[in-house]
């Protein structure tokens, strides 16, 4: 874990500062899938601290974010298995995809929870708090996004390459959430309650729909 909290993501590839190198990609990788999951999960906890006071949507992303952090995790797991069994490498990453599917098929159950009881109590959006949750999910999981894509860049596995897709659309929605508080807070004179809580609701809607379509992707993708 020193070395990659010493020399960021290039630990991961086996190549360090000053043209240095060393041959360390099993643990390394192990390290960066750590590193990343914690930021996951720090975005996402912040994401549905605020959400929960906050907007449907926002909780949402959150959510999304600890499934992601959840699924770096098991990259550790994925990693140790492969240098146990490096024979079976392909199949071992092809299981972990599965398993880091059904991490987001669970993660939909407690947003639908969280849409039913903003629903059933009428709680219209904060769109400050929003952009404040934007803002803190964009530049934490833009961080992820970098030191993976770079990672792989060296050294590319299946494994990564799912992960790098969470951590880009983790930066997307993190914007998409930014952008939708901005549009609630320049609206917030002209919206009523209902059409601001209609709104935060069909956002996290679409997170639920999102999340669900990228676990059957990932299924399609790996089982062949």
């Amino acid at each position: 874990m020193w070395t990659f909290i010493s020399t960021g993501h290039l630990a991961s590839c086996g190549v360090l500062r000053a043209e240095r190198t060393v041959s360390c990609s099993g643990h390394c990788e192990s390290s960066l899938y750590l590193a990343v999951g914690i930021l996951a999960v720090l975005a996402g906890s912040a994401e549905i601290g605020i959400g929960f006071v906050a907007s449907a949507f926002a909780f949402s992303e959150g959510v999304h974010s600890l499934a992601d952090g959840g699924a770096d995790f098991y990259g550790k797991r994925i990693v140790r298995k492969v240098k146990e069994n490096p024979s079976e490498e392909r199949e071992i990453r092809k299981r972990g995809s599965f398993i880091i599917a059904g991490l987001l098929v669970l993660a939909a159950v407690p947003i639908l929870w969280e849409m039913w009881r903003r629903f059933e109590g009428v709680e219209s959006p904060s769109a400050s708090l929003m952009v404040l949750a934007g803002v803190v999910a964009t530049t934490i999981n833009s961080v992820r996004w970098v030191w993976l894509r770079l990672a792989q860049r060296h050294g590319p596995t299946s494994t990564r390459e799912d992960l790098i897709d969470h951590a880009k659309t983790d930066t997307w929605h993190g914007m998409y959430l930014f952008t939708a508080g901005a549009v609630l807070l320049d609206h917030a004179d002209e919206w009523s309650m209902n059409t601001q809580l209609f709104v935060d609701l069909a956002l996290s809607g679409g997170v639920f729909c999102y999340i669900l379509w990228r676990a059957w992707s990932i299924v399609k993708r790996h089982e062949h």
